[in-house]
C-alpha cells in the first residue's frame, strides 16, 4: 500500500460521484476510511472475490492468514500505521452487521488491524435491524439524528457493511464570533435566503499559478501538519473539470508553492450528515462478485454463503467558528441532496476575498470544492488525504 494508492481511491470516488451528480450537490468522503474498512473486506474474501478487491485496492493480504506469524508482518505494521495515522484526525468507527458466524481468527485480526467491529442481527428481522444500526450510528457519528436505515430498504438477507465518521479539529485562528451575520443569497428559484456567514481576517497560505484551473487556500487547525485545503475553480472551469486534472499527490508541491497572504473570507456555519452507498460505485470499478449472492466468496471469513447487501459510509461534519466540530447541535441542517456554493472575487495581489454560501445558489455554473487533508506521515513525508468533499454552484453576488 502506498500514500498515492490511498490518494488515488479517493480521487476515484470522487470523480464517480461527481459525474454521477453532475457536478451539482453534496458530496461527502473519506476515502482513507473507507479505503481501511474495504481492507477488512479483502481480507475475509477468498478465490474471484479476492482477486477483484485486491485488483481494485492494490493489496494482497496472504501474510494475515498465519496465525503466528501475521503479528510480525509487513502487512500489519503498514495497515497498522495508516489506521493510526488517519485516528488523529477522525473519529471512525466501521462495523459489519450480519446473521453468520464469523471465523474467530477473522474477527480477531479485523478488529486489532482495521478496527472493524463485528455486530451480529438478525437480518430477516429488518424493523429490528434498522433500529439497531441506527442507534449504533447515533452514537458512531456523535448524535447525527438522521435515520440513514429504514426497514423497507432492508428488504434482503445481504451483509451491511458501515463505515461511519465525525470530526473535531478546531482553526488555529478562530472565526470571530461577533462577525457572524444573516446575509442574504438567492437559490436556483430566484428566491432569497438568510444564510448565518462567518468572517474571518488573517493570513493564510494561498496557492494560485495562472496555469492552473483552480486556486487552492490552506487554512490551519490546532494539530500541527493538519490544514483545509479549500480547492477553487477559476472562471469557466466546473468542479468536474478540476478533478480531472487535480493531482492529489501533488498537494504538498502546491503547499510549498504557496505565498502568504491577507485573506478576507467569508464562510456559512452549517452541519451536514452524509450518507452513501458504494454498492452500485464499485461494481462500476469491476469489484462485483461480493455484492453477489451466487458469486460471492467469502471464504476466509465463514463457512456460509454470504454476499454484501449494503457497504455504506456515513460522515457528520459541522463548520462553526471554532473549527469543524461534529458536536454542533444547531438546527441548521444540511442534507446531501443540498447544494454547497462558493463565491469568490479577488481585490488585489495581497487580498483575496472568499464567500461561500448554503444551499443551490446559482449565477454561475461553475463549482466548488473543499478537501479535507490528513496530516503528514512522518515514515515517508507524504500527505494522506481522507477527502471531505463538498460541491455545488458558485454565484458572483450576495
Amino acid at each position: 500500500m502506498s500514500v498515492e494508492g490511498v490518494n488515488r481511491f479517493t480521487a476515484s470516488l470522487l470523480n464517480q460521484f461527481s459525474t454521477y451528480q453532475n457536478g451539482t450537490g453534496n458530496v461527502a468522503v473519506c476515502g482513507v476510511s473507507l479505503y481501511i474498512m474495504m481492507g477488512a473486506i479483502n481480507f475475509g474474501l477468498d478465490g474471484q472475490s479476492y482477486d477483484q478487491l485486491s485488483r481494485f485496492l492494490g493489496e494482497r493480504f496472504e501474510e494475515l492468514y498465519g496465525s503466528d506469524t501475521w503479528i510480525d508482518s509487513i502487512t500489519t505494521q503498514k495497515w497498522t500505521n495508516l489506521v493510526q495515522l488517519t485516528a488523529q484526525f477522525y473519529r471512525m468507527n466501521s462495523a459489519l452487521f450480519c446473521t453468520c458466524a464469523v471465523y474467530g481468527h477473522y474477527q480477531r485480526i479485523s478488529k486489532i488491524i482495521f478496527r472493524l467491529n463485528n455486530i451480529y442481527v438478525n437480518l430477516s428481522n429488518h424493523v429490528e435491524t434498522a433500529q439497531k444500526i441506527n442507534m449504533i450510528l447515533y452514537r458512531y457519528t456523535l448524535g447525527s439524528n438522521e435515520y440513514i436505515f429504514v426497514e423497507s430498504e432492508l428488504d434482503g438477507y445481504g451483509m451491511i457493511f458501515l463505515d461511519a465518521l465525525s470530526i473535531s479539529a478546531e482553526w488555529t485562528t478562530k472565526f470571530d464570533i461577533r462577525l457572524t451575520r444573516l446575509e442574504k443569497f438567492y437559490d436556483d428559484r430566484g428566491q432569497p435566503l438568510d444564510v448565518a456567514m462567518m468572517n474571518q481576517e488573517c493570513l493564510n497560505l494561498v496557492y494560485d499559478s495562472p496555469d492552473q484551473g483552480f486556486r487552492i487556500i490552506f487554512i490551519s487547525f490546532e494539530e500541527p501538519n493538519q490544514y483545509a485545503a479549500i480547492v477553487l475553480p477559476r472562471d469557466h472551469h466546473s468542479i468536474i473539470d478540476v478533478l480531472r486534472i487535480f493531482n492529489f499527490d501533488e498537494i504538498k508541491d502546491y503547499m510549498n508553492s504557496s505565498f502568504t497572504k491577507f485573506v478576507k473570507f467569508k464562510m456559512p456555519k452549517f452541519h451536514i450528515t452524509s450518507h452513501n452507498d458504494y454498492v452500485q460505485t464499485l461494481k462500476k470499478f469491476g469489484v462485483r462478485d461480493i455484492f453477489d449472492p451466487d458469486l460471492s466468496d467469502f471464504g476466509k471469513m465463514t463457512d456460509q454463503r454470504v454476499f454484501i447487501g449494503k457497504l455504506m459510509q456515513v460522515v457528520n461534519v459541522a463548520v462553526e467558528e471554532s473549527g469543524v466540530n461534529a458536536e454542533d447541535d444547531s438546527d441548521e441542517s444540511l442534507s446531501d441532496t443540498d447544494e454547497y456554493n462558493e463565491s469568490t472575487e479577488s481585490s488585489s495581489e495581497t487580498e483575496l476575498q472568499e464567500s461561500m454560501a448554503l444551499p443551490s445558489l446559482t449565477e454561475k455554473e461553475i463549482q466548488a470544492n473543499i478537501q479535507t487533508s490528513h496530516s503528514e506521515t512522518r515514515q515517508n513525508k507524504k500527505y494522506v488525504y481522507g477527502g471531505i468533499s463538498l460541491g455545488g454552484r458558485r454565484i458572483l453576488r450576495h
